[in-house]
């Protein structure tokens, strides 16, 4: 009887367990000293990449490196918009890879001099209100997250 009601629950545990897409994106960061550059390298989902832009341009499909490099000029404007760091800097859109079912994305901003800006990343928000965006931020030996997600798409951040 104690095994019936064992495996009773074991079947009621599995067949209310609801498999649970995250939607994240890791944002790295690296301070070049010499020329006060941001030197960005975002990693995201090739799939989420694609949803976002098909909201600029429903017929963006995303299939493989050259179809990347076709919607540059879509990624760049969906990124301005997105990817935001101060009132004065400007991000530049240098392009990106894919890697299997991951597309890094490469921005460098103009040179900053503030200790602290404020940055905006509500990458994929517009998609997923769950989304997460991890920036990891390197200046020398020292490295800072932040997260970022939906209710709190803005933050002060340390250079």
């Amino acid at each position: 009887m104690t095994r019936i009601i064992a495996l009773l629950f074991v079947a009621i545990g599995i067949m209310s367990f609801e498999w649970h897409k995250f939607y994240v994106s890791i944002a790295d960061i690296k301070h070049n000293s010499e020329n006060k550059h941001l030197e960005l390298s975002i990693k995201v989902f090739t799939d989420d990449l694609e949803k976002a832009i098909q909201l600029l341009d429903s017929s963006a499909r995303i299939d493989d490196q050259e179809s990347i490099d076709n919607y540059k000029e879509l990624i760049d404007t969906y990124l301005e918009k997105h990817i935001v760091i101060g009132d004065n800097y400007k991000l530049n859109y240098l392009g990106a890879e894919l890697e299997y079912d991951v597309a890094w994305l490469y921005l460098e901003s103009d040179a900053i001099n503030d200790q602290t800006v404020g940055m905006l990343n509500s990458m994929f928000t517009d998609v997923y209100p769950e989304q997460v965006n991890v920036l990891n931020i390197t200046c020398g030996t020292k490295v800072t997250s932040y997260l970022f997600h939906a209710d709190k798409r803005k933050q002060q951040v340390k250079l």
